[in-house]
């Protein structure tokens, strides 16, 4: 199982960079094994990357189950990184612009070289948001006063307002 998690890794390290790996700092956490139970076995091991010249840095994190009950290896692998957006505060009393370089997406990608069969169940983070909260309150308020005065004087006063709001998922 060592010799997977190490092959595993070493061959993941290039997802840890988009560009330039020759400026990235790289580093790997030793393999530490940790037994469940009986039948149950984890082994963990971080890869980190970054580049202070690009401004961007990943870590990846695996932790290889390896179970006596079940006739495949299982990996979770949890990918987290920045990449640092360039964005420039715009001079009130110099220009009315500002400056934003990356945009806000990215996406995340696993292959293995194995000719054993592999089969992605499921990944986080997701390339995309899965669903949004929506929420709009549109409200009208209307009113006024009546004021008679000769002699008696009188008054009245009232108003009515009304909101609906919207609210979904998307």
């Amino acid at each position: 199982m060592k010799k997977i998690v190490k092959s595993s890794v070493v061959t993941s390290i290039a997802l840890l960079l988009l560009s330039n790996t020759v400026d990235a700092a790289q580093h790997i956490t030793p393999v530490s094994e940790k037994k469940v139970d009986d039948k149950i076995t984890l082994y963990k091991t971080t890869a980190t990357s970054d580049s202070d010249k690009l401004k961007i840095s990943q870590i990846l994190t695996f932790n290889f189950i390896k179970d006596k009950s079940y006739d495949k290896d299982t990996l979770i692998l949890k990918a987290a990184g920045n990449i640092y957006s360039g964005y420039t505060k715009p001079n009130p009393k110099d220009t009315i612009s500002s400056q934003f370089y990356w945009g806000s997406k990215y996406n995340i990608s696993i292959n293995s070289d194995s000719n054993d069969s592999v089969n992605v169940v499921d990944y986080a983070p997701k390339n995309q948001n899965e669903e949004f909260q929506v929420q709009q309150t549109v409200g009208y308020s209307y009113g006024g006063d009546i004021n008679i005065s000769n002699g008696l004087s009188g008054g009245g006063n009232g108003s009515k307002s009304f909101s609906e709001t919207i609210n979904y998922k998307q």
